[in-house]
């Protein structure tokens, strides 16, 4: 073994994250949700117009902000993959279209007790990760965390919690 693979490594919160779900950024979720559906057989896809009242507390860098979206999930494996298209407001989401990127825009680990996120977020926030974008949809509580410069893609902690039935689905 060499003496770099013997090395121990610190990781912030402690240790080795998990990845729960990948999402793509896109401009039109029914479109990509054919088209995924189509080239990948992946389905079937929960639907969901992300507005207020069930989209709330949304954040942008630290400043109340009101957006909307629309979403698509399905289960691929063990994780997840979402399809979000920025409808109304400010947001990453648009941000990242806006800047013409395409592909993942963020990947999540999730919890389903406060207890671990806030010590990840805290661990984070002392490493010099702040949030960039939050908010809650449903039960879930979402926090984008800062880390586009240094891995190339937001990394998001989901608090886990009842989602409401997806306004439709697909197929």
């Amino acid at each position: 073994m060499s003496k770099k693979s013997q090395q121990v490594v610190e990781y912030i919160a402690g240790k080795r994250r998990t990845i729960d779900g990948t999402c793509v950024v896109v401009e039109d979720v029914m479109k990509s949700v054919k088209t995924y559906t189509k080239t990948l057989g992946w389905g079937p896809w929960d639907i969901y117009h992300c507005r207020p009242p069930q989209l709330s507390q949304t954040t942008l860098r630290g400043k109340n902000v009101e957006y909307t979206m629309d979403l698509a999930i399905t289960k691929i494996g063990p994780a997840y993959f979402e399809l979000i298209a920025p409808v109304d407001g400010p947001s990453t989401y648009r941000e990242f279209l806006d800047r013409g990127d395409k592909g993942v825009q963020h990947i999540q680990s999730n919890y389903n007790t406060w207890g671990p996120v806030r010590k990840i977020l805290d661990d984070y926030k002392k490493a010099g990760i702040g949030i960039v974008q939050s908010g809650k949809f449903c039960g879930n509580q979402f926090f984008y965390l800062d880390t586009e410069k240094t891995l190339g893609t937001i990394y998001e902690i989901l608090k886990v919690g009842p989602l409401d039935s997806p306004e439709s689905t697909y197929p």
